[in-house]
């Protein structure tokens, strides 16, 4: 239980390649899953699963995003102008928007996931 504290609620250190995706492709499959059987029954129940899911994995994902940009030797601030990137390209361009939002979004997780991360120690800590 130590081990999954400090991966998943402490934004110090470095995550690899592997513990990000496992987190973000094991998690997601479960919850499309659960959502796919709510959702053919009561869409009601679908939504509010969903609410749970994403209040639940909130915090874990700023976290281990953050570890995945020390992996890199990024500070866990650029997450911010990554949100705010997206976020601007969503509120602010009204025609298309949405779309450039969301095409920066998966640009940005596939860079997450296929990213080697620095070769040795780096100022975040030793390699994972």
């Amino acid at each position: 239980m130590p081990y999954i504290n400090r991966l998943y609620f402490s934004p110090t250190g470095r995550a690899g390649r592997l513990s990000y995706n496992l987190f973000f492709f094991v998690p997601l499959f479960l919850a499309s899953m659960v959502l796919g059987f709510f959702l053919a029954r009561n869409p009601e129940s679908a939504l509010v699963v969903f609410v749970a899911f994403l209040l639940l994995t909130l915090w874990p994902m700023f976290v281990m995003t953050t570890k995945r940009l020390h992996d890199v030797g990024l500070s866990g601030w650029w997450l911010l102008v990554i949100w705010g990137a997206t976020l601007g390209l969503k509120l602010f361009l009204v025609r298309y928007g949405l779309i450039y939002g969301y095409l920066v979004t998966v640009v940005v997780a596939v860079l997450f996931m296929s990213w080697p991360g620095t070769n040795g120690p780096n100022r975040y800590g030793p390699k994972p």
